[in-house]
C-alpha cells in the first residue's frame, strides 16, 4: 500500500521499520522502493483517508538502539584512529564496526566508560542538513548523514550494554544491546 503521506518509519540505514496498524490492520513491514514508502499489510484497504498508528513502544526501542550505535560511533572515533564503516541497530543483534586497518584494541569496559559519560552529559540531539543530506548528531561538535528516529538526548540511552568488542581481518566490531 503506497500513501500520500505517511508517520512510519521505513526498513533501513539499520534500523527496522516502524511496527503498527493501517485502519485497525497490522501492518507487517516497511520499505522505501525507488523513493516511495510501500506498506506492506496483509489485506487491500479500500482508497480514502486512512488512520495509522505506530508503536510507540518498538519505535522507541529502535530509536534508542539506533542513537546508541550513533554514540558508539562518535565516542570511539574521538578515542582513537577507528572509523565507524557499518552499523546494524536492530534488537538482540546491535551492532557498529570500523575501519581498524592498525589493529587498535580496546575492551568492553573502555567502550562503556566512554559510553556512559556521554550518556551522563545529556547531549540534545541536534539535526542539520547539507543540501539534502539530513545530518544527526548530539551536543553540537558532530552529525552523521542519517534519516533515522532518535531520542531526544543521550541520557535517554541509560542501560545500554556494550556486550563484546572483537578486532578481525582490519574491523573492529562493537556489539551491544538494551
Amino acid at each position: 500500500m503506497v500513501c500520500d503521506e505517511t508517520i512510519f518509519h521505513p526498513q533501513g540505514g539499520g534500523q527496522p521499520a516502524d511496527n503498527g496498524t493501517i485502519n485497525g490492520i497490522a501492518v507487517m513491514g516497511v520499505k522505501k522502493q525507488n523513493g516511495t514508502i510501500v506498506h506492506f499489510l496483509p489485506e487491500a484497504i479500500p482508497m480514502g483517508i486512512v488512520t495509522m498508528r505506530v508503536d510507540r513502544q518498538i519505535r522507541y526501542r529502535h530509536s534508542r538502539l539506533h542513537s546508541a550505535g550513533h554514540l558508539i560511533g562518535h565516542v570511539l572515533e574521538t578515542a582513537g584512529r577507528l572509523k565507524a564503516i557499518k552499523a546494524h541497530h536492530w534488537p538482540d543483534e546491535a551492532k557498529v564496526t570500523f575501519d581498524n586497518p592498525d589493529g587498535i584494541s580496546v575492551t568492553a569496559d573502555a567502550v562503556q566508560t566512554w559510553f556512559d559519560e556521554a550518556v551522563a552529559r545529556q547531549l540534545p540531539r541536534h539535526v542539520a542538513y547539507r543540501g539534502d543530506v539530513r545530518l544527526i548528531g548530539f551536543g553540537t561538535d558532530w552529525a552523521y548523514p542519517c534519516g533515522g528516529t532518535h531520542v531526544a538526548h543521550t541520557g535517554e540511552l541509560a542501560g545500554v550494554r556494550i556486550e563484546a568488542v572483537s578486532v578481525r581481518k582490519g574491523q573492529l566490531s562493537v556489539r551491544y544491546h538494551d
